[in-house]
């Protein structure tokens, strides 16, 4: 063998080292990986682009989490879900948590990224609809498997109407958006920034907001099991730092890419870049109130929480004995 035939074998045998050692590293990297499961309160919409765009950018991995996903069926399904540890995380309506935990599921809230209540009546402009004694003799759908249907029934009994005043029709998620389209019924309960969004430029609606009769209650965050807490810690925390940061950055400017993120990552959906900023935008004037100002996003207010139980205990969807502190843990959010 020439001398540069050795050196030459000598390099490949180097090279070989070298590259099953960056291979051994990358096994053993993906190895350390913490794979989590979320589960969303429906399928993709334009406030869960962060998450697609932390996804994108190699966030999540980077705090050691491998993170998976999962459309969902309604807040209440979602967190029966990570109730009963099928997913480790729940994207839903935190004012379910307390509506939850009466009926005796282990679930807590661990980040709080809306603090304003979102759900209402999504209406057609020139309804005539003002509140809720405008509803009596309507047909109003809602989606089956949400709280949608339990916050319209308060609605109307803060103006004093019984269930039968108005005909209250439960529709699958996938066929709501055409059902407010085709104007065939006079409203749907829902998240009006979400339909707000969707539907910019498309239909002439407005929004009537349950948050503004009575209704004080939080929105959108991240719910994990009692067991996850005591078992996780550490993995919720670098998790809800992420999903703060993501959700920061999207809000200063770039809801364009995050959208993009998510309409790449989940094309099947068929929403388009526009659509799902609009969304987003939307949704954005929801997440701080004003005990949660200058606060990082997933920060949990105890004043938000209190007006959250004071509401639902007025509407008789928690006992009188619920307790704000049991609802929430505070301690994953980054300071």
């Amino acid at each position: 063998m020439t001398t540069s035939s050795r050196r030459s074998a000598v390099g490949m045998q180097g090279l070989g080292a070298t590259g099953l050692a960056i291979g051994t590293g990358k096994a053993r990297a993906q190895a350390q990986l913490t794979r989590l499961t979320m589960t969303m309160e429906f399928t993709p919409q334009g406030f869960h682009t962060p998450f697609y765009l932390a996804q994108q950018k190699g966030w999540f991995k980077d705090a050691g989490i491998d993170l998976t996903i999962k459309d969902g069926k309604g807040s209440v399904v979602t967190l029966s879900l990570v109730g009963a540890g099928q997913s480790d995380l729940g994207f839903c309506s935190l004012s379910v948590v307390p509506i939850a935990r009466s009926k005796r599921v282990p679930v807590k809230a661990i980040a709080n990224i809306s603090h304003k209540n979102a759900y209402g009546l999504i209406l057609r402009k020139g309804s005539g609809v003002k509140g809720p004694n405008d509803v009596r003799g309507k047909r109003i759908i809602y989606t089956t498997g949400s709280i949608e249907g339990l916050l319209f029934g308060a609605f109307m009994a803060s103006a004093g109407l019984k269930a039968e005043d108005a005909t209250l029709i439960g529709v699958d998620a996938s066929a709501k958006i055409g059902s407010i389209v085709s104007g065939k019924y006079d409203a749907a309960v829902g998240p009006v920034p979400f339909y707000l969004g969707l539907l910019l430029g498309k239909q002439d609606i407005e929004g009537l907001l349950f948050a503004d009769f009575g209704q004080r209650m939080i929105d959108y965050g991240i719910a994990a099991s009692d067991e996850s807490l005591s078992r996780n810690p550490t993995v919720l925390k670098a998790f809800v730092g992420v999903m703060s940061r993501a959700y920061q950055y999207t809000l200063d400017g770039h809801a364009d890419e995050a959208s993009a993120a998510m309409v790449a990552a989940r094309p099947e959906v068929g929403m388009d870049v526009q659509t799902a900023s609009n969304m987003f935008r939307a949704a954005a004037a929801h997440i701080y109130s004003p005990t949660s100002m200058g606060k990082p996003i997933g920060y949990q207010s105890s004043q938000d929480w209190e007006d959250t139980i004071e509401t639902l205990v007025r509407l008789d969807l928690v006992p009188k004995t619920a307790n704000a502190t049991e609802m929430y843990d505070p301690s994953f959010v980054p300071a």
